[in-house]
């Protein structure tokens, strides 16, 4: 089972509607992503081809939305609910909170890592136009990275400290990342995706910016290699980095 320690009927029930709800708006979208690829091959009218990609590009955009809310939903799973029908002593529900802490700390660097790439991910789809099945299938196979995430969770917390499974984490946020990443690439270039009179300077900065989570991740497995007590720390590089690009764009833009 892949989450094996969420027994209480209440969570249970509430994890159901909440996950049933989700899968049904991503069903939907997955649903009509399916049938607008069908009909792009077969329409062939300039006119018909504009609107039915607009259409693809704000439902796979919808798909992408849904499959991030769902990760981060899931994310939260990795707690181990308390006994409801044991009585706890106060030093017991103290003992039990403590024993928290590390899945705590994992979720919520697991967290902020995917928070950054859907920031990253609102701040792309703003500038697309248009959409293509190669730029389709590269964010589908980010996304497939992404639905890991909660997994990778699920084993560090269950293999703290586990160097493996640091290098399983590290590899999954970097495929996230890197998909991400070619997909603004072949989106951009020759303009392929985008307006016609988008900076380039802001089309290279967001390609920056979109490598810093998957090379952090990549890097993280160095000082884990040493002392995995290392390895969430070196997360912290990406706010650093993200401050220096911001500080260096508008140094750039102001000399312009």
């Amino acid at each position: 089972m892949f989450f094996p320690k969420w027994d209480a009927p209440h969570y249970n029930g509430i994890v159901r509607a909440m996950l049933a709800t989700i899968a049904h708006a991503i069903a939907q979208a997955c649903s009509a992503l399916q049938i607008s690829l069908t009909g792009n091959i077969m329409e062939q009218s300039s006119k018909k081809n504009y609107v039915h990609n607009e259409q693809l590009l704000h439902r796979l955009q919808i798909l992408t939305d849904g499959i991030f809310v769902l990760t981060m939903t899931l994310m939260i799973l990795q707690f181990d609910p308390p006994d409801l029908n044991q009585q706890m002593t106060n030093r017991e529900i103290q003992n039990f909170l403590f024993a928290q802490f590390p899945a705590l700390g994992i979720y919520i660097i697991s967290f902020l890592l995917v928070a950054f790439y859907w920031v990253a991910h609102l701040e792309r789809f703003q500038h697309y136009q248009r959409t293509e099945q190669p730029h389709i299938w590269l964010q589908l196979l980010s996304l497939m990275f992404l639905v890991l995430v909660p997994y990778s969770n699920e084993l560090s917390t269950l293999y703290t400290l586990n160097f493996p499974v640091q290098v399983f984490c590290s590899l999954n946020l970097f495929l996230v990342g890197i998909f991400s990443y070619c997909s603004w690439t072949y989106a951009t270039h020759n303009h392929r995706l985008v307006a016609a009179d988008l900076d380039s300077g802001f089309i290279n900065s967001l390609k920056k910016k979109n490598l810093i989570e998957p090379l952090v991740s990549l890097l993280a497995i160095i000082p884990a290699s040493i002392n995995p007590s290392f390895w969430g720390l070196t997360f912290l590089l990406i706010p650093i980095a993200y401050i220096y690009l911001e500080k260096s764009d508008r140094q750039t833009a102001s000399n312009n």
